[in-house]
């Protein structure tokens, strides 16, 4: 669980340096594991391409939006390979092209 934690940490974008409490997330983690149960990790996201193609240069995401999913994409894999029961879900409100 400590590694799992160690990794959440470091992904997050902190320009500030601020720490967070890990006692909570760890516990949490630590009480999934235990249950064997599948660590869900959903993460909200920006909306998606704008479905009218008159405000878009094209349908595929930009360099900003890949780099994004890649970074999400990689630290599920990293998470996966410490408790490979984990699930990387993306929650949107809107359309999510």
């Amino acid at each position: 669980a400590g590694r799992i934690v160690t990794l959440l940490d470091g992904a997050r974008k902190n320009p500030d340096g601020l720490r967070f409490d890990e006692s909570y997330l760890h516990a949490t983690i630590c009480e999934i594991i235990s249950a064997r149960a599948p660590l869900r990790l959903v993460l909200p996201t920006f909306h998606g391409k704008c479905p009218s193609r008159r405000l878009t240069i094209g349908d595929l995401p930009d360099q900003g939006e890949y780099l994004a999913i890649q970074t999400l994409a990689e630290l599920h894999l990293r998470i996966a390979d410490i408790y490979p029961a984990t699930e990387l879900h993306l929650l949107s409100e809107g359309h999510f092209h």
